[in-house]
């Protein structure tokens, strides 16, 4: 070949070369873009979730303070109603001491409360109103003495001869005996309104 040729052949060798390099590298630089947008499309899609669960996450939590939070309202609001009953009926108690139907239970209050005394004697202490009812009930015990007590208020309260036994009849005893029981009893009845 001649020079002429020769530079033109070296000429398209060159051209055609660097065409093919060049495509290479726009081929190379298509490839690194898409992998890189297909990297920046994994990250977004990484962050995103992560993004999502932290909300996800802070959503569960200010759910779950939200209830606790509503439960705690709930829970003292039932107490301050368990509270409130336990007031009125601790209220209605020296009325109760009135009634015909307490008085009627004295004497089978008064044998139950000599069964923890025995034969050594007691003093019974009560209220004024309830000393006529309890001497009454305590003519069927030899050495027992019925003695009014301004500290002994809805019920009474047996006392053996040596001091060593007590047995605690009054109302609001009983009544704190009964306040889990009452609490239970009240609280399942809200449930049924």
């Amino acid at each position: 070949m001649d020079g002429p040729d020769l530079t033109t052949e070296l000429r398209k060798n060159a051209e055609a070369t660097a065409a093919r390099i060049l495509e290479s590298a726009r081929l190379e630089a298509e490839q690194f873009r898409t992998e890189t947008e297909r990297q920046i499309q994994r990250k977004r899609a990484a962050s995103l979730r992560e993004e999502e669960e932290r909300y996800r996450l802070k959503a569960r939590s200010a759910i779950a303070a939200e209830r606790h939070a509503s439960m705690r309202t709930v829970l003292l609001a039932r107490a301050r109603l368990v509270d409130r009953v336990l007031e009125l009926a601790t209220s209605l108690l020296p009325d109760a001491c009135r009634t015909e139907t307490y008085r009627s239970s004295i004497a089978q209050q008064l044998d139950d409360s000599m069964r923890f005394i025995g034969d050594e004697g007691a003093h019974v202490l009560c209220s004024l109103e309830l000393v006529p009812t309890l001497r009454e009930a305590a003519k069927a015990y030899a050495s027992v003495t019925v003695e009014p007590d301004a500290e002994t208020q809805s019920g009474f309260v047996v006392v053996s001869a040596g001091g060593s036994v007590t047995v605690d009849k009054r109302l609001g005893t009983q009544l704190q005996r009964m306040i889990p029981a009452l609490a239970i009893e009240i609280h399942d009845r809200v449930e049924k309104l």
